[in-house]
């Protein structure tokens, strides 16, 4: 299902939730960096890429997530 929706206009996230709360700290920060508003501080929004990642194919292959 992910290979088949996955497109540049509406891309899959894919949160590896090991760690609840690191998973959900980082995909606050995510969603914050996507919106525009005044006086965003970029160096408190640094995401961890181990916990928050954009899907592809090869992540399945691989092993790094299920498909």
């Amino acid at each position: 299902m992910l290979a088949r929706t996955h497109n540049p206009v509406a891309p899959w996230i894919v949160v590896r939730a090991d760690n609840k709360h690191q998973a959900r700290l980082n995909l606050i920060k995510d969603m914050l960096t996507r919106l525009q508003y005044h006086d965003k501080d970029e160096s408190a929004l640094l995401i961890d890429p181990e916990v928050v990642f954009q899907y592809e194919d090869s992540y399945v292959k691989n092993g790094m997530i299920s498909p």
